[in-house]
């Protein structure tokens, strides 16, 4: 199978926020790549999603980003792939959790927890900021017995890491299939499958019963689009919500407090934002 490869140039907090907001676009890995002619961040999609619609998305993601399309090919899987995996290796993702790929098993601290995460096809391998920031305030906010759901699992780092910190269940919602074999598989190496149910389905047309903990991590704008079905989810409970780029913070906190909500804690890294509201 081949995949579309473009080069993103920029600075690195450009290249940074791109990676953001072209998150869930179907995109199938990033990675820094030191050229000759400076840092590029390569970004990979399957070759079916070439057209009119990802042309728009890289147009849209570059001019707020402020990253440029530096080349662009097409590329067979297995080299880009095998060749990211090598580079991949445990990752202290917040202050309780190391993320780390099966091949390269890491002994958590005292109190810790590891998180194995194949890396494939599935957003989430702990790298990104507000995948961290998610875990961060999972940390502060599941408590022991919390049913949760998590949407837009991805990889199900956070489904995995609230069953780790305790909670009696968790629902992991995903719409696309890579991304779900890429979860169930993580979930059957982290030994909480019996603790995490995974759901192919679209969150928007899905009637769950409310949860104690809804955790999202999405860009600003698909939480927008969201946000109604988030606070049903969880209402009487907690949301999390993860992925607020620097341009939505202001849009994020008058949207949750529009809703109703009160936020009661928040994280961010460089660009990124995560709220926890009640």
């Amino acid at each position: 199978m081949k995949w579309i490869s473009v080069d993103f140039s920029g600075s690195d907090e450009a290249r940074e926020l791109l990676v953001g907001l072209v998150a869930g676009s179907g995109e199938t890995g990033a990675e820094e790549v030191d050229r000759e002619d400076g840092v590029v961040t390569r970004v990979f999609w399957p070759s079916d999603r070439a057209g009119t619609n990802l042309d728009r998305l890289i147009a849209a993601a570059c001019a707020r980003s402020g990253a440029k399309v530096s080349t662009r090919g097409v590329v067979e899987r297995a080299d880009w792939l095998a060749e990211w995996k090598k580079h991949f290796g445990p990752t202290r993702a917040s202050s309780r959790f190391i993320v780390c790929p099966p091949w390269d098993v890491a002994e958590p601290a005292s109190g810790g927890h590891v998180i194995i995460i194949n890396p494939e096809m599935a957003f989430g391998t702990g790298t990104h900021e507000s995948t961290q920031l998610a875990l961060e305030l999972l940390e502060e906010t599941v408590k022991p017995g919390d049913t949760v759901i998590d949407v837009g699992a991805g990889s199900g780092i956070l489904a995995i890491a609230a069953a780790k910190l305790g909670a009696a269940s968790v629902l992991a919602i995903e719409i696309d299939e890579d991304a779900i074999q890429n979860a169930r598989g993580n979930c059957v190496r982290n030994g909480v499958e019996a603790t995490v149910e995974i759901e192919e389905a679209d969150f928007s047309k899905l009637d769950v019963p409310p949860a104690s903990l809804v955790v999202c991590n999405e860009i600003a704008p698909n939480l927008a689009l969201m946000l109604p079905c988030l606070i049903a989810a969880s209402r009487g409970g907690r949301l999390i919500v993860s992925g607020i780029d620097a341009l939505h913070h202001d849009f994020a906190r008058a949207a949750l407090a529009s809703a109703g909500l009160a936020i009661i804690g928040e994280r961010q890294k460089g660009e990124w934002l995560a709220l926890v509201c009640v």
